[in-house]
């Protein structure tokens, strides 16, 4: 249990959670760096505990239903473990479609933090539409990363190919309407 400690310590006295929830939230997290995955079922194998793995999984399932996480926290968190001065934002739109005897659209906007190579989510809304997300969607979100953090940290935008276009047209559109425009340059992702 000494491998859960000092990190419990050290996320709690960010978070202030209860001791046994973040022992929980420990715990997955830890499993998740082990399993690389997010099965609830293969998280409970790793979990460092003297439970069984049935106990260990409806603990997990405890954890999520009964438990309102504060966004703006864990996004305060997550900024400052992996935001460097300078740093670059990423957008990313993804769309899926789900067929369990019924078809339903899945469209999540995503705003992360650029981190060697890989963009770690800070924000993110759920679209309830087919397609890519438009301007003021992304407007949106963005303005509740700068409510949050500034504008002064964001140095570049990096975008997928497909989206290029669109935040141009954005950006242009935050010129027009007098907005300080705070997006010194873009990267278009191949």
């Amino acid at each position: 249990m000494e491998q859960i400690s000092a990190p419990r310590k050290s996320l709690n006295g960010y978070f202030g959670w209860s001791k046994a929830r973040m022992a929980c939230f420990v715990q997955m997290l830890l499993a998740l760096m082990l399993t690389r995955t997010v099965n609830l079922n293969k998280l409970a194998c790793v979990f460092m505990s003297e439970a069984t793995q049935l106990s260990s999984y409806r603990r997990m399932q405890r954890f999520f239903a009964q438990f309102k996480l504060e966004y703006d926290r864990l996004a305060g968190f997550i900024f400052r473990l992996f935001f460097v001065p300078g740093g670059q934002m990423a957008f990313n739109d993804g769309s899926y479609q789900l067929a369990m005897g019924y078809k339903a659209n899945i469209n999540i906007l995503t705003l992360g933090i650029a981190f060697k190579g890989t963009a770690i989510p800070i924000y993110w809304v759920l679209l309830n539409k087919k397609g890519n997300s438009d301007t003021a969607e992304r407007i949106a979100l963005m303005q509740k990363f700068i409510k949050r953090f500034g504008k002064d940290c964001i140095a570049n935008l990096l975008a997928e190919k497909t989206n290029v276009r669109l935040i141009r047209l954005w950006y242009i559109s935050l010129s027009f309407q007098g907005a300080v425009c705070y997006l010194k340059s873009y990267i278009r992702l191949s």
